[in-house]
């Protein structure tokens, strides 16, 4: 019962930091890429991190720097990725048939998502990802604010990625 009190006062805390500062950290983000899509990663993953490390940033002399380090190494390892690993767009490649490659790409993230997460976050993925549901729409289905929710997916896809690198 303590337990859950002091879990529900950390989730308080952290959702006032969360609201205060996402807007800024996002535009600080926007300021150095263009692409919303990689804003709001960056932005979700600096601030799962800052969950992780809560008491850490929480007792910080400057937590809004810490937020703001935090976003630019994550812009960093993102660009070391882009570097190991370029991507088209897919305008540029046209339409192409799905190989037995892909099939196989699909079933071994399945598998490996049926290791690692349980059903609802797999389902949530999918969703999401997939099938193209909002944050707004997932939120509400979930009974949780937009930004639990984009926290959430991020923390969700961050675990099947971890998984998959294996």
């Amino acid at each position: 019962m303590k337990d859950k009190r002091i879990l529900n006062e950390i989730n308080d805390e952290f959702e006032a930091f969360y609201k205060e500062h996402f807007r800024t950290v996002a535009k600080h983000v926007h300021r150095k890429v263009s692409n919303e899509q990689i804003v709001e990663d960056v932005t979700q993953e600096t601030f799962y991190l800052a969950l992780v490390k809560w008491d850490q940033v929480k007792n910080s002399d400057a937590p809004l720097r810490w937020l703001y380090q935090t976003a630019n190494y994550k812009l960093q390892e993102l660009q070391r990725k882009a570097i190991t690993h370029p991507t088209v767009p897919l305008d540029e490649v046209g339409e192409m048939p799905v190989s037995e490659d892909v099939s196989q790409q699909m079933s071994e993230l399945e598998i490996v998502a049926s290791e690692s997460l349980t059903k609802e976050e797999w389902e949530l993925l999918k969703k999401y990802h997939i099938i193209g549901y909002t944050v707004e729409e997932l939120a509400e289905e979930a009974g949780i604010t937009a930004n639990n929710m984009r926290v959430r997916i991020s923390r969700v896809t961050g675990k099947l990625r971890k998984n998959m690198e294996r």
